[in-house]
């Protein structure tokens, strides 16, 4: 059945590619036929409708000619050396799918796991590479992370990795016609009804070879390790990104380094977040199939596997995070941040205690400072009459654009400014401020606790945010403070 499934995938892929060149190459002639005919035939030549042939044809001919695959490392490369537990965890694997080991493995910063054939021309003198998620590693127990892993290499047993080059190419080479002929004219129409067809059927052998390689890693390690692992990995992956980009990008961005794994941990331990985490599951869950998806719906990825649950082995389970296969994570770490950064980067060692201090603190004062000059002498009592009147006017300033701005977006604009004049303006006046990992921003004094950036926000909802922030200030004594009065050193 896998072969009779490879020669029909196989086929499939060659004939869309086959109509799509024969379509452009016949585009290629027409074109240059019509100003040959009406030279033959009328004995004369349109010079603008020839110029059009000529250069549509000329731009179909480079747009279709096949580019050499030129790959480039998607992270730091892991050996058999340094990682002897994991290699020896891939090797079993690639033995009990019947395949050969990666020529190369890559550790990479995504919520992933991949193999492809890269290198070459149309897959012709291709390698095999994979690409192994640090955070992926983390997150997952060893048994769901080799039942990921059997799913990888269950691609290269189903000949996936021999297609997805012949696939990629083929819509790098729709895209770019699309491209270069723009929207103009009629000669894009052809090969945009022929991108959607192409792109419609193709990732629907897409979706095919993700059941088949299901399959496979259930029939390996089992049908639960694999339901649970693709669990963790739609459920998690929104997680990370938002990880990165609130957490560790900005302590990087400063010139600091927080512990990557631990800092990750912190964040899924937040209240907020893991309420986000079952909420991206039961989206995951639900979600409903689109022809132009290259996975199945979870849902459904789920549902095939369970048919053949009772056939699938018991596999001993394995208490550990897969994480625990690498062999010196934080080597790991060092490694991948300094891949991800420019050359001459330099980062200084801090824990995620100290990021609030030294990271954030600074930024909320420039921002600050940049309100202050703004607002002159300013209460935080004024802010509602403050937005009232110049909110168009700040937001304006901060957007960076001197335009109009509607009215819906001006507390949007103005959330982080304002916010970071709250807080600096309170922290001045001896209220701590908490920002743990994955927790909303507060400020406290004793059981008083506020938002400084869901200020903005309330104070769009009307007359109502206005009456709420009225009596807070004046219920704290704080009315009177100066809008962004900085830290305790600058207030005095």
């Amino acid at each position: 059945m896998a072969q009779k499934s490879l020669a029909a995938r196989s086929f499939a892929a060659l004939a869309l590619m086959v109509g799509f060149y024969l379509l452009a190459i016949g585009m290629v002639v027409g074109l240059l036929a019509i100003p040959y005919a009406e030279w033959v035939y009328a004995g004369r030549v349109h010079l603008r409708i020839t110029l059009g042939c000529v250069i549509g044809a000329a731009m179909i001919a480079w747009a279709i000619l096949p580019r050499r695959d030129r790959f480039e490392e998607p992270g730091p490369r892991l050996t058999s050396d340094a990682q002897p537990e994991l290699f020896e965890k891939l090797a079993a694997l690639a033995n009990a799918t019947g395949q050969e080991m990666p020529r190369d493995v890559f550790l990479i910063p995504d919520m992933n796991a991949w193999v492809a054939s890269r290198g070459g021309v149309m897959g012709i003198g291709s390698q095999r590479v994979m690409g192994l998620g640090l955070p992926l590693m983390q997150v997952l127990g060893v048994r769901e992370f080799e039942a990921v892993l059997a799913h990888e290499f269950g691609h290269y047993h189903g000949g996936d990795t021999r297609l997805g080059p012949w696939i990629y190419k083929t819509r790098s080479a729709i895209g770019r016609t699309l491209e270069s002929l723009g929207e103009e004219g009629w000669l894009h129409l052809p090969f945009r009804a022929y991108g959607n067809f192409f792109l419609g059927v193709t990732q629907a052998i897409s979706r095919a070879q993700e059941f088949t390689a299901d399959q496979l890693a259930a029939m390996v390690i089992g049908a639960q390790s694999l339901i649970e692992g693709l669990k963790k990995i739609h459920a998690l992956a929104p997680a990370y990104d938002a990880y990165w980009q609130q957490e560790a990008s900005p302590v990087l961005n400063s010139g600091f380094r927080a512990p990557l794994a631990g800092g990750f941990d912190r964040f899924l331990r937040s209240t907020r977040i893991e309420q986000e985490v079952d909420e991206a599951l039961k989206h995951a869950l639900t979600a409903e199939a689109d022809r132009y998806d290259s996975h199945p719906p979870l849902g459904e990825r789920i549902s095939a596997v369970e048919r053949i649950a009772e056939e699938a082995p018991t596999v001993p389970d394995d208490s550990r995070r897969a994480i625990a296969l690498l062999g010196d994570v934080d080597a790991c770490e060092t490694a991948l941040i300094a891949f991800l950064a420019s050359a001459d980067a330099t980062f200084e060692r801090i824990s995620w205690s100290d990021v609030t201090e030294r990271v954030f603190m600074p930024g909320w004062q420039r921002q600050a400072a940049a309100l202050r000059d703004s607002v002159a002498d300013a209460t935080l009592g004024d802010l509602p009459v403050l937005v009232r009147d110049r909110g168009q006017e700040l937001a304006r300033r901060f957007h960076g654009e001197d335009v109009q701005i509607p009215g819906e977006y001006v507390p949007q604009i103005l959330t982080g400014p304002l916010g970071a004049g709250i807080l600096c303006a309170l922290a001045g006046d001896g209220w701590t401020v908490r920002a743990d990992v994955g927790d909303v921003v507060t400020v406290r004094r004793g059981d008083a606790v506020l938002q400084p950036f869901a200020v903005a926000a309330r104070l769009a909802e009307g007359d109502e945010g206005v009456a709420w922030w009225t009596g807070w200030v004046r219920d704290h004594g704080v009315a009177a403070l100066p809008i962004a009065a900085g830290p305790p050193d600058e207030a005095a």
